[in-house]
């Protein structure tokens, strides 16, 4: 229950980031995290889920508005993977970028 509660208070810190300053709160806030905690707690695994969590809210908070279907489709045409495609990318790249940052700032500090 208290890991649930951890990974939906950082999927949280992330959606909340990504909407004040940009993409880059997302590689900001997973190495802060990956610092933060040991290796026994999986932090690349964590921030990762977080972040596609994080951004996965965002993604259904935008779909309630009128043009989400025509936006999506319209960029998944151009990418040539469909508007589910899409949004599949649209969170796969948060889950790597985090994962990422976690998991090089918990080695640095391993290291350190």
């Amino acid at each position: 229950m208290k890991t649930m509660l951890g990974l939906l208070v950082l999927a949280a810190a992330f959606a909340l980031g990504t909407m004040a300053v940009g993409w880059w709160a997302v590689p900001v806030i997973a190495a802060a995290w990956g610092w933060s905690v040991d290796r026994s707690k999986r932090p690349a695994l964590v921030a990762g889920a977080s972040a596609l969590l994080g951004w996965g809210a965002l993604v259904i908070w935008d779909a309630t508005g009128a043009r989400f279907h025509e936006v999506v489709s319209g960029v998944g045409a151009v990418l040539k993977v469909g508007g589910a495609g899409f949004v599949e990318i649209a969170l796969l790249l948060p889950f790597l970028i985090a994962f990422a940052a976690a998991g090089a700032a918990n080695a640095l500090r391993s290291e350190a």
